[in-house]
């Protein structure tokens, strides 16, 4: 599924896994359909390569996101898993 989203901020999450500190380029994304949207944002971690390549340059574009899955994390926000198609 592809989704036109609006970045609405991008920050990095850190946290300790099981074999060390875990570092994260988070995307909180707005859908910008206009007949059938989200009602809530989203968040989408962007992959080692995405992050090199788009790192501190999202903030409030609009970016094509090719979906796969989406997951439930403990808080209840979803989280998209899939690739950057377009900005």
């Amino acid at each position: 599924m592809r989704i036109h989203t609006q970045v609405v901020s991008e920050r990095t999450d850190e946290y300790t896994g099981k074999r060390g500190l875990v570092k994260q380029q988070v995307l909180t994304l707005l859908d910008t359909d206009e007949t059938d949207r989200f009602v809530n944002t989203f968040d989408y971690v962007l992959s080692r390569e995405e992050a090199e390549k788009h790192s501190g340059k999202l903030r409030d574009k609009v970016i094509e996101l090719g979906v796969h899955s989406f997951d439930a994390l403990f808080n209840g926000r979803l989280r998209a898993r899939g690739r950057i198609v377009g900005v």
